[in-house]
């Protein structure tokens, strides 16, 4: 017991440095960046198409991996140094010629190396979970995850306007991005404080049997998998409208440039809230799939985001988001619950690819249409993508 609790708080902080990292460079962040510096806005819908789509190359090319992997948490160590490297190097975009070309072409390869190194490190995630803490608990580490994440959130989201409104916005998103690079390092420290579980310890991964299928075709052979394949993919559309919802804002809210990274503080702000009421009412054995279906159904409420000022819209956001984030802790939720550990790494990899395919192709239709479609129409029809995934989850993980 006492292992245990010594894990989930090295967890919880670990988890908190990292969305400090994470937040420092969202996309919130980026875009506003990316703009400031030249790069026209389709473009930059293209950049998150871009960087979903070296998520899914690369979550497939590990799917099995961690399955595999004698030293899933030592592995795990590894990549959190490798992302803080590539974090680091985005440190090299402030300081750039004045080239639109060459600022295009190095914001992309450098994206590139910042989502293959988390994309991996995820993957093995999902393996190392089981083995630092007791699965059936995985819903109290994840609420209280959310709650200390959503806290170490806020702060940039706040603070970072006032910088850029006082100093120089390069000097500032340099400082940023070097900050970001440097939590992920700590982050990386406590990951490998981690203790394993006992009975994990020295624990080689069980080779299948002849005639016994693959991680990867068991889970494909799966019913209840093949059932949710097409949710998950069109999860992907709703996760597609979140991941620019910072340039909507800007383009159909009225939102500056300077002030973008209030949308990420707006979003911490609602992880902060939902997952401490995720986690009282997986308490009172609500199932993980029924507060899924509730939270797409909140997630509704960003359809009305865009009616108004910025002001405005961040208020609704706040709201719509809180259900958002319910349903992303929901579903991995359920799955842990349904799931054998000797699978559950490629299970959630599989589960991701198909929606890191649904964000790829929306991002990039957005890319082609955001000039011309407003903020409520793509908000309806990535909300409603949400809904179908959970009303699918609801039905199939009963």
């Amino acid at each position: 017991m006492k292992r245990h609790l010594s894990n989930f708080l090295l967890l919880w902080l670990r988890d908190g440095l990292y969305c400090l990292a994470t937040t420092l460079s969202s996309a919130s962040v980026l875009q506003a960046f990316f703009l400031k510096m030249g790069m026209e806005s389709g473009t930059v819908s293209y950049y998150t198409s871009f960087t979903q789509a070296v998520f899914l190359v690369f979550s497939l090319l590990f799917a099995g991996a961690a399955d595999r992997c004698r030293k899933t948490k030592r592995t795990a160590t590894l990549l959190f140094f490798a992302n803080a490297a590539a974090l680091l190097l985005q440190m090299t975009l402030c300081l750039l010629p004045e080239s639109p070309a060459l600022f295009c072409f190095a914001a992309f390869a450098v994206g590139a190396l910042v989502n293959v190194s988390n994309t991996v490190r995820v993957v093995f995630e999902y393996r190392m979970i089981c083995e630092v803490i007791p699965v059936e608990r995985y819903s109290l580490y994840s609420s209280v995850s959310g709650i200390v994440c959503g806290v170490a959130g806020i702060l940039p989201g706040v603070l970072l306007p006032l910088f850029y409104g006082r100093h120089d916005y390069t000097a500032v998103t340099l400082a940023v991005f070097c900050a970001s690079g440097l939590f992920c390092l700590m982050a990386g420290v406590l990951n490998g404080c981690l203790r394993l579980l006992p009975g994990k310890e020295g624990e080689e991964p069980a080779e299948a049997p002849k005639g016994k299928p693959s991680s990867h075709r068991a889970v494909l052979g799966r019913e209840d998998f093949r059932r949710l394949a097409l949710p998950n993919f069109i999860r992907g559309f709703g996760a597609g409208v979140v991941a620019v919802l910072p340039l909507l804002a800007m383009k159909d809210a009225g939102l500056p440039k300077e002030q973008s990274a209030l949308v990420s503080g707006v979003m911490n702000a609602a992880t902060f809230l939902s997952c401490g009421v995720y986690g009282l009412l997986r308490q009172r054995k609500i199932r993980a799939s029924t507060l899924g279906l509730a939270g797409s159904c909140l997630f509704f409420l960003l359809c009305g985001a865009f009616l108004g000022s910025p002001v405005w819209f961040l208020i609704v956001l706040f709201f719509a988001y809180c259900g958002y984030n319910i349903v992303c802790y929901a579903i991995p939720d359920a799955v842990y619950q349904r799931v054998e550990e000797g699978v559950i790494s490629a299970y959630h990899t599989w589960r991701m690819a198909l929606t890191t395919l649904g964000t790829v192709f929306s991002t990039a239709v957005i890319g082609l249409i955001e000039e011309t479609v407003s903020g409520t129409v793509l908000a309806v029809c990535g909300t409603l993508s949400i809904f179908l995934c959970c009303l699918a989850y609801h039905h199939t993980m009963k």
